[in-house]
């Protein structure tokens, strides 16, 4: 049954159960036959191969059939004329990943049977979506290096191998591969590269580009040029390097280079066959420094210290003779030696307990992490030991690492990109701290970004999503005991208390929850008091606003909505963070930095001071009316319960007033007029509560998920709110008055009054317009 087109196979022949003449097998695509495997027709599958391997039938109904590929799994209930999406499932195989400069960072890799990608690692609608991902013209494996002299040039492998330079702004593929050649010319020995062949720029020159074959190329003009800088770096000096593979391009060839950051001209290189280089003048002279006992099987990935010349980690995998122990090798002195630094690591995983990948971390001296076939690992003692760094990791093969911005990235083969955010405590852990009683870690720079722009329908549950790194500045504590108290405070610049935390119960919100399942809710928890390391975020707002109506936004994330109106966000500058254990307080200062898309002059910092300072005017009312509201209400009761010394007429027009004055949490649900929507029209004086409620509104409009100043009709729309409040508040205090004269009620006995001071926002004066602009 065999084809000269199938280029890979799976050896597998199925039957259907209810038909014997009906046969199936996989290699590039599905085949299937009817008539008893004379003839085979490609049943599914693409141009190009989706590499299908597993294929199940129903033995009580062949309609029901479950595919399994490279990318994912299909079900298909109509034996096979349509089929299930496996765009549902978190299946990738990645070999490589790279990242850019750009905010927020945008990580690039090299996926198994669907070329390369790139993905944003912050989606504007409060996750990460298919919006924020996007196909390249690569191939499935291989580097991916963004060119650090113009960020708008990729490059990467393209079909078969060859090296191609991919624009951003088209993402058009230029070819800039040296070994392209007809065959009377070139032979499968002149270029050997692997799978994947490593594409690096100089640390210090951004115009120098390398590439690995089996020798090191330098390119200083975007590879249209090449020259080759080193002899064959897959062989030992004097020995002849192994017969190629027939009719590929692979075989012995250079699986990682390694320039020093540290230092001008010195590059390490690792082979896929077990030998291990080092130049200390740019490739005018290569030594052989392969550490002693090296397998020829050996995948040596090779890294360059951070921190000294001299120094380099090399990980080993000898899984091709049978050699499934973790090999990481490190070397002080350019290679002379080496040692194994392996203590800690696992060497009995049923798949194999090999290194993969190791990275570096780029601000503390001495923290590892390593890729291995089943987690990843960190050392805080630049290998002595190791210890496990799996957290809610999957179990699956890790092939790469990278660390950019204070985050650890790892790509697997099997579950996509995994995040570790913000691994700043690790980087501040020293032997020094370890023993403190309690630890306020100094939080690193948070960006002021809107958490999420969608105002419409949001992405149901169902639909691929990756989390968004959480919101504002991410705040790690660790109690080496259980304490009895916690609060966690924010300070701005002058001293002002702009947020707070504690460990007590989190109170519920005192109304029905919005009709909406209860899984879309951001869920509110209280600083944990138990032993060991905690992580909280400060979102960067200001108090939630004591509104009398909550919903929750159109544009919702499951698990991570928030009810509305939210407070406002802090504006870019330094901030202070207290923590307060049982009476002993720790701080360390933070810096809110202005989302870096956003102009940066003067001009659009005070656009942004006066949005929050016409927001915290707002929520003044928000504030004051809802106390009016709550004192109204008791005022009402206390009349209800009035049997004697007035008349049962008077206390009922006297409540039918207060009514009128306080409203219902129904009217807080009303919004702003001048929509879309009708709005119910006002007879009289505005209720408190219709006060609160469009104040609430008010509120979202200024905020909005803009960072700029408010525009005049919402200054004016402000003015008509004072007004409005202003108005009801005299109507009130009047109303007051009659109380005590008919009903011989004294409210400063009896507490039923309401105090100008508290619950008065301005006088008519202070609500004109606070914007110096006077017009549209």
């Amino acid at each position: 049954m065999a084809t000269k087109t199938i280029y890979t196979s799976s050896k597998q022949v199925l039957v259907d159960p209810h038909d014997p003449d009906v046969v199936y097998t996989m290699g590039t695509c599905v085949y299937r036959s009817t008539d008893g495997g004379h003839t085979l027709v490609a049943f599914k599958g693409a141009p190009g191969g989706d590499d299908p391997n597993q294929w199940w039938i129903d033995p009580t109904d062949p309609n029901h059939i479950v595919y399994g590929g490279d990318q994912g799994a299909s079900v298909s209930l109509d034996g096979g004329q349509t089929w299930s999406s496996w765009y549902n499932q978190k299946t990738a195989e990645i070999e490589k990943i790279a990242t850019d400069n750009r905010y927020p960072y945008w990580i690039y890799g090299s996926k198994q049977d669907s070329g390369t990608f790139a993905i944003a690692s912050r989606g504007s609608l409060g996750q990460i979506t298919d919006l924020d991902w996007f196909p390249m013209p690569g191939w499935e494996t291989g580097f991916v290096t963004i060119d650090p002299a113009d960020p708008d040039f990729i490059f990467m492998n393209g079909p078969l191998g060859f090296l191609q330079k991919v624009n951003r702004k088209t993402w058009g593929a230029q070819s800039v591969d040296f070994g392209v050649g007809t065959i009377s010319r070139v032979t499968d020995t002149d270029f050997r590269r692997a799978v994947s062949a490593p594409i690096v720029f100089s640390p210090q020159n951004p115009s120098v580009l390398y590439y690995g074959t089996q020798n090191v190329w330098e390119s200083h003009d975007g590879g249209d040029h090449w020259q080759k800088i080193s002899p064959d770096l897959t062989a030992h000096p004097g020995k002849p390097p192994l017969p190629n593979p027939e009719g590929v391009h692979h075989g012995d060839a250079l699986v990682a280079l390694s320039p020093s950051t540290v230092q001008a001209g010195v590059i390490w290189t690792g082979s896929n066959n077990g030998v291990l280089y080092l130049t200390e003048d740019g490739g005018k002279q290569w030594l052989d420094v392969t550490p002693p006992d090296m397998s020829m099987y050996g995948v040596i990935n090779v890294q360059a210290s951070r921190f000294d010349p001299s120094e380099a980690y090399a990980a080993v995998r000898n899984d091709a003779i049978g050699d499934y122990l973790p090999h990481i090798y490190r070397t002080r002195n350019f290679g002379k030696s080496w040692e194994d630094i392996v203590t800690g690591l696992p060497t009995d995983q049923p798949t194999g307990s090999f290194v993969r990948a190791l990275q570096e971390n780029e601000h503390k001296r001495g923290l590892l992490f390593a890729a291995t076939e089943t987690s990843v690992h960190v050392s805080f003692d630049d290998g002595d030991h190791w210890q496990s760094l799996r957290l809610n990791l999957p179990t699956t093969s890790f092939y790469d690492l990278e660390i950019h911005d204070g985050d650890l990235i790892a790509a697997t083969y099997g579950r996509g990109i995994w995040i570790l955010d913000d691994i700043s405590p690790l980087e501040q852990l020293t032997a020094e701290i370890a023993d403190r009683q309690v630890i306020l870690f100094s939080p690193r720079a948070a960006t002021r970004v809107q958490s999420n722009i969608n105002q419409d329908t949001p992405f149901p549950p169902e639909v691929p999503r990756g989390k968004n790194p959480p919101q504002g500045v991410v705040i790690d504590y660790y109690l080496k005991q259980s304490a009895q108290n916690l609060q966690l405070q924010i300070f701005d610049a002058e001293g002002n208390l702009v947020r707070s935390y504690s460990n007590a119960p989190v109170r519920p919100l005192d109304q029905p929850l919005p009709p909406a399942p209860a899984f879309w809710a951001r869920p509110s928890r209280p600083l944990r008091e138990t032993a060991g390391e905690h992580r909280v975020s400060w979102d960067m707002r200001y108090p939630t606003p004591p509104a009398l109506f909550f919903d929750q936004s159109s544009g919702a994330v499951p698990e991570d909505t928030s009810f509305i109106p939210e407070g406002p966000m802090a504006l870019p500058g330094d901030y202070k963070v207290k923590l307060t254990v049982d009476g002993v307080s720790f701080s360390q200062p933070v810096l809110l930095k202005q989302d870096p898309r956003l102009d940066h002059s003067p001009v659009a910092m005070d656009g942004m001071r006066r949005q929050l300072a016409l927001s915290q005017r707002i929520i003044a009312f928000i504030s004051a009316s809802k106390s009016a509201y709550e004192l109204a209400n008791g005022l009402d009761t206390k009349l209800s319960s009035l049997h004697a010394g007035a008349s049962s007429g008077i206390v009922k027009t006297l409540r039918t007033r207060i009514a009128e004055l306080t409203g219902t949490i129904d009217d807080a649900s009303i919004g702003l007029s001048g929509g879309s929507y009708a709005v119910p029209p006002v007879k009289g004086a505005t209720s408190f509560s219709r006060i609160n409620g469009q104040a609430s509104a008010l509120l979202g409009m200024v905020e909005s998920t803009s960072d700029q100043a408010p525009v005049p009709s919402l200054y004016r729309t402000y003015s008509d709110l004072c007004r409005d409040f202003n108005t009801t508040l005299g109507a009130w205090q009047s109303l007051q008055a009659k109380v005590e004269v008919d009903t011989g009620l004294k409210h400063a006995d009896h507490g039923l009054g309401i105090d100008s001071a508290t619950v008065t926002v301005g006088s008519s004066d202070s609500c004109e317009p606070v914007s110096p602009r006077s017009s549209d």
